[in-house]
């Protein structure tokens, strides 16, 4: 995988390696949380024939707009679940409802909040949705037609002003919302592609092992060294040293997670600085 450095914000800054190598490493087993999906969301979910929920089974996004929903709907539906259960509910939606690979490198720069990054969004997307959000908040999902025209009202419903803002009120913002835009993101950003599909049957790459690293500190410049990183299924343990450009060595200790089998995202200490990785 290449990175470009980034620097995040304070306290706990965002680490991004520009080169990873895995050295070791064995297949994790995926858990199957579907039965805790259905008890935590099934109250207000529905249960297809097939045992899938209404909504959530027509939707695909990483791991960072399942926690998301999660936390909306304890916020705005009285949601009664805890941070354990979100955080297997998350592991198991973006594990079988995540994205390809392929389908989230052009997006890559919202995941890891580069700061340099200057979005170019295409019309009518960039008036329609990126005037409120970034674009690729948008562009990290792949639903259903039925289920990006539930999101347009979604829209209506929760930010009733949107028609009369900047951009809105100079249009049919609804009518064109609800069907050139959602027509556009249901052929752009359907819930089933080759990639996904492919992504699935794909063998993943094991995680535990030793990893070699090479990165940028902020704060500190260029670093180099060994992780390893320890256990059966997330959260992984990663520990191991970085050598910096001045060549003084740093411990690194913390936890990662592993979503969809590429998503990394980490807790780490680095010289006592908190740190956040994505990769």
């Amino acid at each position: 995988m290449k990175r470009n450095p980034l620097a995040g914000p304070a306290p706990a800054r965002l680490l991004r390696s520009a080169a990873v190598l895995a050295l070791l490493g064995a297949t994790p087993a995926l858990a199957d949380d579907a039965e805790l999906l259905a008890k935590a969301c099934g109250d207000c979910h529905t249960t297809a024939a097939d045992g899938t929920l209404s909504r959530i089974s027509g939707q695909r996004k990483t791991p960072e707009a399942w926690l998301m929903t999660i936390v909306r709907m304890r916020m705005s539906h009285g949601a009664d679940i805890d941070r354990q259960t979100e955080a297997a509910l998350v592991r198991y939606l973006a594990d079988t409802q995540g994205l390809a690979p392929s389908e989230a490198e052009p997006y890559r720069y919202a995941l890891e909040k580069d700061p340099n990054m200057v979005e170019a969004i295409d019309e009518p997307l960039g008036t329609m949705c990126a005037r409120c959000h970034t674009g690729a908040r948008a562009l990290l999902q792949h639903r259903t037609p039925e289920e990006w025209r539930t999101l347009i009202d979604f829209h209506v419903g929760q930010f009733p002003t949107i028609e009369y803002q900047a951009l809105g009120r100079d249009r049919e913002w609804y009518k064109i919302a609800s069907t050139e835009i959602a027509e556009l993101l249901a052929t752009t950003q359907p819930r089933d592609t080759e990639a996904w599909s492919q992504w699935q049957a794909a063998d993943k790459p094991g995680v535990a092992g030793d990893w070699i690293v090479l990165t940028t500190l902020p704060g500190a410049g260029q670093a180099y060294g060994r992780l390893t990183v320890s256990g059966d299924a997330s959260p992984y343990a990663v520990s191991g040293d970085l050598t910096l450009a001045d060549g003084s060595t740093q411990a690194v200790s913390g936890q990662m997670n592993l979503y969809t089998g590429y998503e990394w995202r980490a807790t780490l200490d680095i010289g006592g600085q908190s740190y956040r990785q994505v990769l």
